[in-house]
């Protein structure tokens, strides 16, 4: 919730520089849809985190979303790490 407060704050300022406004829109319209994307689409997105409780964490979540009769499996890592 504080990130939408301060990204908007910044976007409701006046914006000399298109390149910023352009940053700031793209921050506010990609992270949120990546964040949702490593929750459903986890096989794509674990690649790209690289730290074990990051990934962790969502493969868990992800695991949950989709049902994956996986998730009792005690170790990550192997799931983590795949490519």
């Amino acid at each position: 919730m504080l990130y939408y407060l301060t990204l908007g704050k910044f976007l409701a300022l006046p914006q000399q520089n298109f390149l910023l406004f352009f940053f700031n829109i793209l921050i506010v319209i990609l992270i949120p849809s990546f964040s949702l994307a490593g929750m459903v689409r986890t096989r794509q997105i674990r690649s790209i985190f690289f730290i074990s409780s990051v990934t962790e964490y969502y493969g868990v979540c992800a695991d949950t979303v989709a049902g994956n009769p996986m998730l009792n499996k005690p170790d990550f890592s192997l799931e983590v790490y795949h490519v």
